[in-house]
């Protein structure tokens, strides 16, 4: 749908019948990558792939295969060459890791470690890459230099984190609480260090997540849900300015 508003639709057809999600743009505008999943309805343990649909002629095609793994949330490269997913070995270890594939099909793998690695979203210039892990006993957002390698691996958060997404100008990581958190805020904080700063006010039974930075840097876009199970789950899609913070 616009930004300016109006009716959604859809970019899948009816008879794809495959559950779509976690959509994600190319940087030239051109290519959305998404995941398909074998199930019919949402988080039923039915493998998934990673697909990709070409705006201008609606064509698809698989960029991954799920017979072995189960690959979800995918993320582009600003140079568009590699996009980065979450991978689980579903005929092994049943073990989540991040790897990384170009659009010939080329993979590398990035995370090793016994532990859930997902949600990869590499830095604006390419060398860093961020992603949720437990390797530290709680769910958290760890960064890795892509030029060292996973073994000198960081921890970002301290208090838990999930979601993260870095700023246009890569100063900046957004990211949410991890799931044990249902009243969670979105939160900023500095690459180079410093407090994780509360961007939004979180209140109620509200549980806010995935945030996506404006091109810009001076918006973030995340969805808020209402996990009230007296009441029926709605979410939302909001935007909080940000631009006096990441401005100091």
């Amino acid at each position: 749908m616009s930004v300016t508003g109006g009716p959604p639709h859809p970019l899948t057809s009816a008879d794809f019948k495959r559950q779509c999600t976690r959509p994600d743009w190319s940087p030239d505008g051109k290519t959305i990558a998404f995941r398909a999943g074998r199930g019919k309805y949402f988080l039923n343990d039915q493998p998934g792939a990673i697909w990709l649909l070409t705006l201008a002629t609606g064509a698809m095609r698989p960029l991954t295969d799920d017979q072995r793994y189960d690959d979800y949330y995918s993320h582009w490269s600003s140079d568009g060459r590699w996009i980065y997913i979450s991978r689980n070995d579903i005929h092994g270890t049943h073990q989540w890791d991040i790897w990384r594939i170009d659009l010939q099909g080329t993979e590398e793998r990035i995370t090793t470690h016994p532990t859930y690695d997902v949600y990869g979203v590499p830095s604006p210039d390419g060398k860093f890459v961020s992603f949720n892990s437990d390797r530290a006993g709680t769910r958290n957002v760890w960064i890795i230099d892509l030029s060292k390698g996973e073994k000198e691996a960081t921890q970002f958060t301290i208090s838990g984190g999930r979601g993260a997404m870095w700023s246009p100008d890569g100063q900046w990581i957004a990211f949410h609480p991890p799931p044990s958190v249902v009243n969670g805020p979105i939160y900023i904080k500095r690459v180079s260090g410093g407090p994780a700063i509360q961007v939004t006010e979180c209140t109620g039974d509200n549980f806010e997540a995935h945030p996506h930075w404006s091109p810009d840097g001076k918006y973030i876009l995340f969805d808020e849900v209402d996990q009230n199970p007296k009441r029926a789950s709605r979410g939302h899609l909001k935007i909080v300015d940000v631009s006096k913070i990441v401005g100091r």
